[in-house]
């Protein structure tokens, strides 16, 4: 009897042993497929992505990406940036997006290209928050010229933010 129940006992440590051999071979299949995601130890490192773009005007849909593109626009600094965006969506002849090419309008822009008349927006809270921005930064042996451009017709805010 003692050695039925002994023949038992091996029998289930070797499925036991098996059954971890097995488990063992697949985590390391899958820490292999890890690796091989991060290109950490993938041998084609060459490997080339191709994505086409496509440049659009902006629109509605555009709100949310373009408020996550401007957000660090003053190097972090808190600004309107939802009126921002709203100026450029509105604006939109002026302005392009750049989308991932066959993405449509669905996907946020990855970056923006606009620029806005300064006398024309000098009323909205966004542009008195850059401009004050700008002066503040602004090097101290240039202030006088950036202010007297300030008052300029014709002189226009570039936004480019990737």
């Amino acid at each position: 009897k003692m050695s039925e129940e002994a023949e038992k006992v091996e029998k289930e440590k070797a499925e036991a042993k098996e059954e971890d051999e097995e488990e063992d071979e697949s985590s390391s299949e899958e820490d292999e497929d890890e690796e091989d995601l991060d290109g950490s130890s993938s041998d084609d490192s060459d490997e080339e992505i191709m994505v086409d773009f496509e440049f659009m005007d902006p629109k509605e849909i555009d709100f949310l990406g373009l408020k996550a593109l401007l957000g660090n626009y003053l190097d972090g600094a808190l600004f309107s940036s939802s009126e921002l965006c709203d100026t450029i969506i509105a604006q939109n002849t002026v302005g392009t997006v750049l989308k991932a090419q066959g993405a449509g309008d669905d996907v946020d822009p990855i970056a923006i290209m606009s620029v806005m008349n300064l006398q024309r927006r000098k009323e909205m809270k966004w542009m008195q928050e850059t401009i004050a921005y700008l002066k503040k930064n602004c090097p101290k042996d240039l202030k006088d010229q950036f202010e007297s451009l300030l008052g300029e017709e014709g002189v226009g805010l570039i936004i480019n933010e990737r």
